[in-house]
């Protein structure tokens, strides 16, 4: 809503903040839902090793809650992730800004789009709050996936605590920027792949896929870089109950997968097409003749950044074991080597991983935070089919 009242010019500040109540109402509605929920877990009956490890990760998400509460200083919220919904403030509409480029590219600004009405508000550090709590939803959801699974409460705590400590959580999942975002729905689309068979015997096909579809094309749309991976994660999920439908149930599941790519992706690029002359804005601009940005200058820029923000990759490499904790990598390779899964399920999962370590090995600066949430969700994935034999078989222990 906020963004097609944005594109249309609409977006004057009476009705965002009635958009920011509605979101404050139902923001208040899930967190006395979470209330319940921990009140309602027994903490009697759990061990002494689970209560220790459940402390250390309600500590570690704590510690990040108070940095989420600080002042914005990472230097992309301020240069230009709280700059653009500052402008539609401001103007009371979306109009395509060309600089900085970076904040161009509006097909990956829908969560930072999505935040105007914090601004109208009068809070634009308010996004740091939301995508902390974004992040303790990816939280919630790993514990309750392992424990589904038959795993101990200790070693869902552990795969919780994995998730938030170290660097990467408490810089990149506590600003105003659409990491949180990304990583939340690509780790659970990763999980939801793993688990395509079940959930479609239990929700139906067309509702596993559309969830699927809703996922990806907002990974997608946090980051430009995680398109291709998404793609095909959603074609992987929906390939064989595309192959099993016939006739008319074929078409409406094609219409269901797509459905949300058009309505979530389609009309910012379209938009973004017609304003700039390019889909991406600068991106591939010199594919298009008609395109705002010269060619020469766009891929200039590019490279500059990319070389400015190449650490190499040995430093890469330190800032994997630097950024989260050590025990995140070694379960993400563990998700395909030490898993009870089918072998050409944990072959697809590698296989989307080289994708995305290939793309950023090429197009990107080689950081960690270009993978999105596919180590988190490979972690995941670890820990609630890790094989016979591993810790965390056992319901206690």
């Amino acid at each position: 809503r906020v963004l097609f009242r944005s594109m249309a010019g609409w977006a004057n500040r009476p009705v965002l903040l009635g958009i920011a109540g509605l979101w404050l109402l139902a923001g208040a509605a899930a967190i006395a839902g979470c209330l319940r929920w921990a009140m309602s877990w027994r903490i009697s009956k759990q061990t002494e090793t689970a209560w220790f490890l459940g402390m250390a990760a309600v500590l570690a998400y704590a510690g990040n809650l108070l940095i989420a509460m600080a002042p914005s200083t990472k230097i992309d919220e301020i240069f230009y992730h709280m700059l653009l919904p500052a402008r539609v403030v401001a103007d009371g509409a979306l109009h395509f800004y060309r600089f900085p480029w970076e904040a161009a590219i509006l097909p990956q600004m829908n969560t930072q789009l999505a935040a105007v009405p914090l601004h109208a508000l009068g809070y634009p550090d308010a996004l740091n709050v939301v995508s902390l709590l974004l992040a303790a939803t990816l939280a919630w959801f790993a514990f309750h996936i392992v424990r589904g699974e038959g795993r101990s409460t200790a070693w869902a705590w552990i795969c919780v605590a994995v998730l938030g400590t170290g660097m990467y959580p408490a810089v990149l999942q506590v600003t105003g920027g659409s990491q949180a975002m990304g990583d939340l729905a690509l780790a659970v689309a990763v999980v939801a792949l793993v688990r395509r068979q079940s959930l479609c015997e239990t929700s139906g096909t067309s509702t596993f896929v559309f969830c699927l579809s809703l996922l990806t094309v907002a990974a997608a749309t946090s980051k430009v870089t995680l398109l291709p991976v998404s793609a095909v994660i959603l074609l992987a999920g929906a390939w064989i109950p595309l192959r099993q439908a016939v006739g008319s149930a074929r078409g409406r599941l094609l219409a269901v997968m797509l459905g949300p790519w058009l309505l979530c992706h389609g009309p910012l690029v379209l938009w973004t097409w017609l304003q700039s002359g390019a889909p991406y804005g600068p991106i591939l601009s010199h594919w298009f003749p008609q395109s705002l940005y010269d060619p020469q200058a766009s891929r200039e820029s590019f490279e500059y950044t990319r070389m400015v923000n190449q650490p190499g990759w040995r430093s890469a490499l330190g800032l994997m074991l630097v950024n989260s904790s050590p025990l995140l990598w070694l379960a993400a390779i563990s998700a395909l080597l030490g898993t009870q899964l089918l072998a050409g399920t944990r072959v697809l999962l590698g296989a989307v991983m080289g994708l995305q370590l290939l793309l950023v090995g090429i197009f990107v600066a080689h950081d960690p935070r270009f993978l999105g949430g596919l180590p988190q969700g490979l972690a995941i994935v670890f820990a609630a089919w890790v094989r016979p034999g591993w810790p965390g078989r056992s319901e206690e222990h």
